[in-house]
């Protein structure tokens, strides 16, 4: 499925034609490999998964079809996104009570993140690609221009409500009370025009970091050595550049920290060392 869904990804234009997929995490044990039992257990969770997938698809038409019965679609901005990077953690429980029953607690793990997050590295809570980069849609049949094309400025969640405060022709409260408006309008980029866009954004979640300027992204691992990419050339995040630029990673390091003053969490300074060895996954953290 993985290596099916890069293939549609490249004839879609989302990646290009000589750019090859990441082989298959460490901790992902080869399909071929499992039991009958295990394959048929993993093949149940993922149609379970894929159904609810259906049934967003199925609303958002409902949705679709109530606004153009109403004439309110052409005039209807429409911004549809994921959540964080697909889920490794195995947590599921009361595997006894059928998914579509009260009281099922059933998850898929990192194998089926892995598939979720195609082509790109890590997971949900990670600041790698797979963690924080999401698919957006932007549906305004009466305002887009150009509709049906890849937008490649990078966006952030906290651009939204920049971009209704345009459309609404809002203005944002300027008070001790209310933090300072942060994101950047996205309506540029609905009518293909150059857009403000963010000279740098800033992750942390737990202890995973990250800062982007511009393609280049300095990331850590859940607390560990600072990691360097130059997204432009490797969006995959497979050459870890950081020995080749220290100067740069110093620099943005800095950077880093000086904006984590102003955030709620102000993890430590100190970076743990790289642990060698597969990753691991069991029910609460990961580890190396």
């Amino acid at each position: 499925i993985r290596e099916d869904r890069f293939r549609m990804q490249q004839e879609l234009g989302i990646f290009s034609a000589d750019e090859v997929l990441p082989p298959l995490p460490e901790h992902m044990t080869p399909w071929d490999s499992l039991s009958e039992r295990d394959r048929e257990f993993e093949s149940f969770r993922m149609s379970v998964y894929a159904a609810m997938v259906d049934r967003v698809d199925q609303n958002m038409g409902r949705l679709l079809d109530f606004l153009s019965e109403k004439d309110e679609l052409d005039n209807t901005v429409i911004m549809f996104c994921s959540d964080n990077g697909g889920c490794p953690f195995e947590r599921s429980r009361n595997l006894h009570i059928p998914p579509w029953e009260g009281g099922s607690f059933l998850l898929y793990d990192a194998s089926w993140a892995a598939v979720s997050n195609t082509p790109l590295l890590h997971y949900k809570q990670t600041q790698h690609e797979g963690g924080i980069s999401t698919p957006m849609i932007i549906h305004w049949p009466a305002g887009l221009t150009n509709p049906g094309r890849w937008e490649r400025n990078p966006g952030h969640l906290i651009d939204i409500m920049a971009t209704c405060l345009e459309l609404g022709q809002g203005i944002y409260p300027k008070n001790d009370r209310v933090q300072p408006l942060q994101g950047k309008s996205l309506v540029p980029y609905m009518h293909e025009q150059p857009g403000d866009g963010h000279e740098e954004l800033y992750f942390i979640f737990n202890n995973c970091r990250a800062l982007r300027q511009g393609d280049w992204k300095l990331v850590s691992f859940y607390g560990q050595k600072w990691e360097l990419y130059d997204l432009g050339k490797d969006r995959f995040e497979q050459r870890n550049a950081a020995e080749e630029f220290p100067e740069r990673v110093s620099s943005m390091a800095d950077r880093w920290y000086e904006l984590a003053e102003h955030t709620d969490f102000q993890p430590p300074k100190r970076l743990l060392p790289v642990k060698e060895g597969p990753l691991k996954y069991d029910h609460r953290e990961w580890h190396r």
